[in-house]
């Protein structure tokens, strides 16, 4: 009787276990540490509330019948009482253009199998850009799924990865629940569903750091909640040493946790050093900017570096990634009608655009082709400014600044607004009232743009040749 108690016992046991065990966050890709094409791993992230001894991650690719067991690292957290447990699977000494099968078991069973494709070596490819997509709405999750079906290389996240909560008492964000529930969670759900999208398990996104990732410059004023997302992300940090302005209200042993789950590597920690970075996708090199307020961009040791990352690179492309735009004709016009634009939206927008414009001499001095922004909710694509194109696409499911106008100030001035944005001559290509993305399809020396809104109807194209 006693031996059966006991059995029953850790039965039940067991199924409760089971029942109050949670997965916050289901695994996902993220790129590896290499940014050159001589080494290709990626890494694999999930989140849960308990430790898990069991855990394991298996891969192989797609023609071989062996798989590998990944190494898995894990870092524990206490947030608000709280306690979380983050994993991350190493997938090392890939192959490039290739296929791989993964599955992810805890002891609990299986809670993802997927495919990705690693980068590619090839001239002829094809990637994503978007931006500012982070608040949990239908056309986030409509262009996610419509993303999904691509095939494309990579995808490029122009920054505005989450948005917090409104009416959460805190206009800029910072809070781990937004993070995963705006950002992550709706572009990576458990399952394929109607309102989610399993993008980030199978695609391959690097990520630019906007206003919202690093909360508007503000640093930890939320404790450890701030800035989650440099430490549920992964990307080379090949960049330099910049220091940040920002206010840490954190105490010493809290931001020693912070410091231990961004992680270190042989120059030291990586947190100042996360946001400049370099990577290399066939033909192309994309240099990554933090072009937010915490950073300045007259620091002599950014700008040495941004010269000789790029003009050190033999790619066909060079295609600078950043959020905030240098040229904007959305901003341009809150400028010449402030009494309509007056609010602190719009004014931020415009200091943001005058920081961004001291990198242009560095831009056409390095020889870019294209740099891709977000920050303004819109398309916009520019008259190329000394060879240098101009392209926003910040429209990926946070709500339009066009439509903040509407709610504002009412119809008409939002009517007024499209009127004069039509009528500058810097603009070639735009859309204010439709969330959309961008395709890339690269084919050697030509680049063929492409616009799509979250119903795939095509909104804007466009053709780039090198001579």
């Amino acid at each position: 009787m006693n031996k059966f108690v006991i059995f029953v016992s850790s039965a039940l046991l067991v199924l409760f276990r089971i029942a109050s065990a949670k997965v916050i966050l289901y695994p996902y890709l993220m790129p590896g540490i290499h940014s050159g094409l001589d080494k290709e791993s990626v890494s694999i992230f999930w989140l849960t509330d308990e430790d898990d001894i069991d855990a394991k991650t298996e891969f192989r690719t797609d023609d071989s019948k062996t798989s590998t067991l990944a190494s898995i690292s894990k870092k524990n957290v206490q947030i608000d009482g709280k306690s979380y447990y983050l994993f991350q699977a190493l997938l090392d000494n890939l192959g490039f253009d290739e296929n791989y099968y993964y599955t992810v078991t805890t002891r609990y069973g299986i809670i993802r199998q997927q495919t990705f494709r690693t980068r590619t070596k090839s001239n002829s490819f094809k990637f994503v850009v978007w931006g500012c997509s982070g608040e949990d709405t239908r056309p986030q999750i409509q262009i996610a799924k419509q993303i999904e079906s691509l095939n494309a290389n990579c995808i490029i996240h122009l920054g505005d990865f989450s948005y917090p909560k409104i009416g959460s008492g805190d206009a800029n964000g910072g809070k781990l629940e937004d993070v995963i529930k705006r950002g992550i969670k709706p572009i990576d759900g458990e399952v394929e569903s109607d309102n989610r999208s399993v993008l980030l398990s199978k695609c391959l996104t690097y990520l630019v750091y906007g206003n919202k990732e690093v909360n508007d410059g503000r640093g930890f004023n939320q404790g450890l909640n701030s800035l989650a997302t440099f430490w549920l992300t992964n990307h080379p940090v090949n960049g330099p040493l910049v220091p940040k302005n920002y206010p840490n209200k954190l105490s010493q042993s809290d931001y020693t946790i912070f410091q231990n789950l961004v992680g270190r590597d042989k120059d030291g920690d990586l947190f100042e050093r996360k946001t400049n970075y370099s990577f290399d996708v066939g033909n192309i090199h994309f240099t990554v900017i933090d072009g937010n307020v915490w950073q300045n961009p007259d620091d002599s040791n950014l700008r040495s570096w941004i010269r000789q990352d790029i003009t050190n690179s033999r790619a066909t492309w060079k295609i600078v990634v950043m959020h905030q735009p240098p040229f904007s004709p959305f901003i341009s016009l809150a400028k010449d009608a402030k009494s309509i634009f007056s609010t602190s939206t719009f004014d931020s927008l415009i200091e943001d655009e005058g920081r961004s414009r001291r990198y242009v001499p560095l831009f056409e001095e390095c020889g870019v082709d294209i740099v891709f922004t977000a920050h303004v909710h819109a398309y916009e694509r520019v008259q190329p400014i000394k060879g240098v194109e101009y392209i926003s696409s910040g429209a990926g499911g946070a709500h339009l600044h066009m439509n903040l106008i509407t709610d504002q100030k009412g119809r008409v001035f939002s009517l007024m607004a499209e009127a004069a944005l039509r009528g500058m001559r810097s603009l070639i290509g735009s859309n204010y009232n439709r969330y959309s993305y961008t395709i890339v399809n690269v084919i050697d020396r030509v680049i063929e743009l492409e616009q799509y809104d979250s119903s795939g109807v095509l909104i804007d194209s466009h053709r780039i040749e090198k001579k």
